[in-house]
């Protein structure tokens, strides 16, 4: 009977390291991809969110939920999208609805009781603050607006729970030494993505045949939201390509995510992309020494000179490639126009806006609507919104240039990328990338008071 408890005892031990490790993002990432591509969303939800309350609810380390909070809403799949009027029966059935509100409950209970537990405390940091302010601006949108609707404060609440709940939730546990987790985490992250893109392009003849921008929309997103988030990959990507024994694999991948964009026809992403790209790929040649910068050079030798043979060969196909890159060019498609419906409506209640659900004429939600976050927060929250995010804004630039580090700037160039894109675009408002966002500002928040911690 003793060495039956002493081999679950050992079996328990490495389970729990492995839980733990860095490896088990790579085992949250196959369950998330494999569900996600046999289109069991749902069970992969219950899979994840057990497993994340079981962590929770243990003894161990918080900062495993990481890769499953961040990588949840990737279990979604094509076939079943709810982005898809066609699929969206599968959650509004009564089964899934019933489902979905249990297992939230069952997570946002756990993670209460995990912080309870730990013994872990909410820090009143600058970046607290900072965030704290998008809370008001989201809930009190609207409120004096003649056709204000209660389904405002409705949407503001969940806003607010997502965007601040999370920053407060990451920054309970996470520590300055949590970088490499986190950097890899995010990486893996967009690395799913280029996948559920890839097999997009794979299965569906429609798009092969039409490289159609419109009809690029996977389980979780559309072009321009599945663009960002392999954006956020490359700057983790480029760290390594600059500081790991693996130079040359690193620079494959941030070419992998690269590659993706372009093929996501997103153009406001392309715009952080390439000086992300071209930026890190200079730096990490200059940070590598020996056999890592000779890698980078060959790697990157080799790469245009592939890109060249191929243009050569492939005129015809690459010129249709980049066809909508051609007819597009720097056309807003209908952003002057949002932009000025934007004003119109914040000149309409100047002081805290329309709120995000307007009920005057057609009932229409704002937020994601008007492609860039200053009008959107003038147009939803009037003055008082637009100086609660500006102030939000001020705290994280403070943030990038107080006592500048290395590992900080490179999680930093992640907001900012994901803040410069949602001022082209309606990003930002997705949860999947709110939470990379707010673990990023977690860590760099931590990183920036840690030494005043000791």
């Amino acid at each position: 009977m003793q060495q039956v408890k002493d081999k679950l005892s050992y079996i328990r031990g490495k389970a729990a390291a492995f839980i733990e490790s860095d490896k088990f993002i790579y085992l949250v990432a196959a369950i998330v991809l494999s569900f996600s591509l046999l289109g069991w969303d749902l069970a992969g939800f219950y899979v994840l969110i057990l497993l994340c309350s079981f962590i929770l609810c243990s003894n161990l380390d918080i900062r495993a939920t990481t890769p499953i909070i961040i990588m949840m809403c990737f279990v979604l799949s094509i076939q079943n999208s709810p982005l898809r009027d066609t699929s969206a029966s599968y959650f509004l059935s009564t089964t899934s609805l019933v489902s979905l509100s249990v297992l939230a409950a069952v997570l946002l209970t756990s993670m209460v009781y995990g912080a309870i537990k730990r013994g872990l405390r909410v820090r009143l940091t600058l970046n607290f603050w900072g965030v704290f302010a998008l809370v008001p601006a989201f809930v009190f949108g609207g409120i004096f607006y003649k056709g204000y609707s209660a389904a405002s404060m409705l949407v503001g609440l969940v806003m607010s729970l997502y965007f601040f709940g999370a920053f407060v939730y990451f920054s309970l546990y996470i520590k300055r030494g949590d970088f490499d987790f986190i950097a890899k985490t995010i990486l893996v992250l967009s690395l799913i993505g280029s996948v559920q893109l890839g097999v997009l392009y794979l299965t569906s003849d429609w798009l092969r045949q039409t490289l159609d921008k419109g009809a690029i929309m996977i389980g979780w997103g559309n072009s321009n939201s599945i663009a960002i988030m392999l954006v956020i990959g490359m700057p983790p990507a480029l760290y390594y390509a600059a500081k790991s024994k693996h130079p040359v694999l690193f620079f494959v991948l941030t070419c992998v995510l690269a590659a993706a964009t372009v093929f996501t026809y997103s153009r406001a992403a392309l715009l952080f992309a390439v000086p992300i790209c071209v930026g890190g790929t200079v730096y990490a040649v200059f940070k590598q020494r020996g056999r890592g910068r000779i890698g980078l050079l060959i790697a990157g030798g080799a790469l245009v000179a592939a890109f060249i043979g191929f243009v050569g060969v492939k005129w015809n196909l690459f010129v249709r490639a980049m066809d909508f890159y051609i007819q597009t060019g720097i056309d807003d498609r209908g952003r002057y126009e949002l932009l000025v419906e934007a004003f119109n409506k914040f000149l309409s209640a100047p002081l805290f806006g329309v709120g995000a659900y307007d009920s005057v004429g057609v009932a229409q939600t704002y937020i994601f609507f008007y492609h860039n976050m200053f009008f959107q927060f003038l147009a939803w929250s009037g003055i008082f919104g637009f100086v609660m995010y500006s102030g939000h804004l001020v705290t994280m630039f403070l943030t990038g240039i107080k006592h500048p580090a290395e590992k900080r700037t490179f999680l930093l160039l992640v907001i900012l990328a994901a803040t410069g894109h949602s001022m082209l675009d309606c990003v930002l408002y997705y949860p999947y990338l709110t939470f990379v966002y707010m673990l990023c500002l977690a860590y760099a928040d931590r990183d920036l008071t840690a030494d005043a911690d000791k």
